[in-house]
């Protein structure tokens, strides 16, 4: 029974050196980068499609979006200020370094119609896309940037809606019509350069090999004997005492008396 215990103990370590290594995290996954927004018509998007009707806002030229992933061939997962979106890849350079003032998020709008504003969910006038009543003078609004919509008051000749985040008893993200809002500052201009980042940005992880880090065949030999040696020994130290009294027990043959002439006689038979 001993023996057997060892070898299946001898089976299930050598089996164990075959298991795979862990997956390696591939440490380029968790990197993020800067990119500049080096030209107009730079849209921040809603979702990874390149249409009208997923472009929140146009980015300010001069600012940056901090890129944190692939989304499919043509977008990157990003943030711009407090939001999380996506950005076409041919549109913005990424860079090496970390810009000071990556978002030009310290704008803030305030209302100057006398009845107040609605803030709607998209840049158009639409009876169910009206989000909050934004009142006059309002001025807890925080400016992302603009986009193109309806002309809310004819005559005016723009179409210019402000993508924003209002920030009174609770905070909604939705469009101003420009007209009625103002910029208290202007966007001031951002001429922070850095080098261009070349290559792939986030390249697919390397799949780990299908039997990870396998030990060679010596080392696995080496290791078997030298787990295996001190478990011999042992295994013969126990049994070493029933192998010593088996041996006693042949040893003891059993006395055969000599066959004694008819006129011999044995003195035992005297007494």
């Amino acid at each position: 029974m001993a023996m057997k215990n060892l070898l299946l103990f001898l089976a299930a370590f050598s089996a164990a050196l075959n298991c795979t290594a862990p997956l390696q995290v591939d440490a380029a996954a968790a990197q993020s980068y800067y990119a500049k927004v080096a030209t107009s018509d730079v849209y921040f998007y809603s979702s990874p499609q390149d249409n009208a009707d997923c472009q929140l806002f146009e980015i300010p030229t001069g600012y940056f979006v901090l890129l944190d992933g692939n989304a499919g061939d043509n977008f990157y997962s990003c943030r711009y200020s407090d939001l999380t979106g996506f950005v076409k890849k041919d549109s913005v350079v990424p860079i090496i370094g970390t810009p000071v003032h990556p978002y030009a998020d310290s704008t803030s709008l305030f209302v100057v119609a006398p009845d107040g504003i609605e803030l709607r969910s998209s840049p158009y006038k639409m009876p169910t896309n009206i989000l909050a009543k934004i009142a006059y003078l309002e001025d807890r609004i925080m400016y992302y940037g603009k986009i193109d919509g309806d002309e809310l008051v004819p005559g005016l000749d723009t179409k210019t809606w402000y993508y924003c985040k209002v920030m009174t008893q609770q905070t909604t993200r939705g469009y101003l019509f420009n007209y009625f809002a103002i910029k208290k500052n202007p966007i001031p201009l951002n001429e922070e350069e850095f080098v261009a980042k070349t290559g792939e940005l986030f390249p697919e992880p390397t799949p780990a090999p299908p039997t990870g880090t396998a030990l060679s065949g010596t080392a696995k030999t080496l290791i078997i004997v030298g787990v295996s040696l001190p478990c011999v020994v042992v295994l013969y130290l126990l049994i070493k005492p029933t192998l010593l009294t088996d041996k006693q027990k042949k040893g003891k043959a059993k006395v055969r008396h000599k066959k004694r002439d008819y006129f011999e006689y044995d003195e035992s038979d005297l007494n």
